[in-house]
């Protein structure tokens, strides 16, 4: 029972197929817990999912959603992903807003520029998921080198720095995961054929 606007977690990676949610930075405001109760809870929503199929269960549920959405069961497919565990719902959610023709996505999008903007006119910086250039040894040592999502620092200026989060094994190899995707989706696009 904790409003949605109390937590704050990171979805790093890539927006997509290879979005890795940052279960072991989770936090929740107003809320004290010790590390053993937030372990349980952070494991109860995990429901024993490891992070290594969460790839696969995206694109499991997002199929699962887009049939109900395709056989005209909006109410339906809304209830589906509402269903879902948090991770889950949080990288399902925009492509049902998108297939359903909702505004909630214009919305959050608008509400994240203002605040963006807010923040660099009043010379405040923040700290959010940006897909940046990693340069060697910016982030861990094997992270470094490739195009990733991470938190990064912002300012007026523009961002800064990699904000350094400590991460469990399976979100740094699950990051590692989406870094080479990343690496292998550039070099297709940038790849010219010889003639």
């Amino acid at each position: 029972g904790v409003s949605p606007t109390q937590v704050y977690a990171f979805m790093l990676g890539q927006h997509g197929q290879h979005l890795v949610p940052i279960w072991s930075q989770i936090h929740v405001r107003g809320a004290s817990m010790t590390k053993v109760s937030k372990n349980q809870q952070i494991a109860a929503l995990r429901q024993n999912r490891p992070l290594s199929r969460f790839a696969q269960e995206t694109e499991t549920h997002k199929t699962n959603m887009l049939q109900l959405i395709q056989e005209d069961q909006i109410y339906e497919a809304y209830e589906y992903v509402q269903s879902l565990p948090p991770d889950l719902r949080a990288a399902i959610k925009p492509f049902f807003v998108h297939f359903t023709a909702g505004r909630t996505t214009e919305m959050a999008t608008a509400h994240a520029v203002v605040d963006l903007l807010q923040a660099f006119l009043r010379g405040k910086h923040l700290v959010v998921p940006a897909q940046v250039l990693l340069e060697d040894d910016e982030y861990l040592e094997d992270l470094s080198g490739g195009v990733l999502g991470v938190p990064v620092v912002l300012s007026p200026n523009g961002w800064e720095q990699v904000y350094k989060i400590p991460l469990a094994p399976d979100e740094r190899d699950a990051l590692k995961s989406a870094q080479t995707a990343i690496a292998q989706s550039i070099q297709a696009f940038v790849e010219v054929p010889s003639e």
